[in-house]
């Protein structure tokens, strides 16, 4: 195989392919490659079926990853904007290739009366999904909690108190029981945590509460979570999450609740368990943005009934 020249590259993986680096393959997907550097870090060859992310190659279509890569092979950047994987199997060059740079999503205000049909919505596209998406449906209705639901309840009510208190010692605690938890390259507790960054930002960037939540993520999740949890938890407080995750939670927050499905359909396409781990934590994270919006106006009236 030839060397290949990328479609894009996320700004992050850009500036570090100015310098050489080593590595190795961490997974192999269908359309994607997750690569671990030897200094710790994570990024990612896509297909072009995927979307861009800031520590991501975009390349063109050649069939499946797993046909000619291999978990386990040597990663080189032998030189600036050149990826060489496994015995040269696959070699791709990023020179001239554009940079690709996220685009602020727009604030959106909750709007109440969307949010409560959306969330109703919602419940129904994941009902019996697995991981936490039983948790919206306790939450507006009353539905039973699957297995590692009932483990992450505790640790979201404590969460969601220590959020609306500002208490970091009761937030460092709620962050414990949910970062790592559940199977998988990325645990359910952590998508969850991804999906409530992706809703703060949307309905709530310049909170102080957002910075406060992230600086505590991280300073948590580098040990008790993977690498790739890691990244993708950095960049979901940066507003640059999971694809689709900004637009699905502007749209559970005050999109036309005939549009959902389509909205969410992107981030629901992230994995077995994860895209419903995502939506929900954005779901809680749109309704505890809108209860700190109503303490704020000094209302004191939450959306909904609150988790205790």
């Amino acid at each position: 195989m030839g060397t290949i020249k990328g479609l894009a590259v996320g700004w992050d993986l850009s500036r570090r392919l100015h310098h050489s680096f080593t590595g190795s393959v961490h997974s192999v997907f269908p359309h994607t490659v997750n690569i671990m550097d030897d200094q710790g870090g994570c990024l990612y060859c896509l297909s072009s079926r995927g979307s861009p992310v800031p520590n991501g190659l975009l390349v063109p279509p050649q069939g499946t990853f797993a046909g000619f890569i291999r978990p386990g092979e040597r990663v080189v950047n032998c030189g600036p904007f050149l990826l060489v994987m496994g015995s040269g199997q696959a070699a791709y060059t990023c020179r001239d290739v554009p940079v690709w740079q996220p685009v602020p999503h727009p604030v959106v205000d909750v709007h109440p009366a969307r949010l409560r049909a959306n969330l109703q919505r919602l419940r129904i596209l994941l009902g019996g999904r697995g991981g936490l998406a039983a948790l919206l449906g306790w939450r507006i209705a009353g539905d039973p909690l699957s297995t590692l639901a009932k483990t992450a309840l505790p640790a979201v009510l404590q969460l969601e108190h220590s959020l609306r208190q500002m208490d970091p010692g009761g937030l460092q605690e709620a962050l414990q029981g949910l970062l790592g938890l559940g199977p998988g390259l990325t645990p359910a507790g952590d998508d969850f945590l991804a999906g409530m960054l992706a809703a703060f930002h949307v309905t709530a960037p310049s909170h102080p509460l957002l910075e406060t939540f992230h600086k505590e993520v991280l300073a948590r999740a580098r040990n008790a979570t993977n690498i790739i949890s890691f990244t993708m938890l950095k960049y979901a407080g940066m507003g640059q999450g999971p694809p689709g995750a900004l637009a699905a939670a502007a749209a559970v927050a005050a999109g036309d609740p005939a549009n959902l499905d389509n909205a969410v359909a992107e981030v629901l396409a992230a994995g077995a368990t994860s895209g419903g781990d995502i939506l929900t934590g954005i779901a809680f994270g749109c309704l505890m943005s809108h209860d700190i919006d109503c303490e704020l106006e000094g209302s004191g009236k939450a959306f909904l009934p609150r988790l205790s």
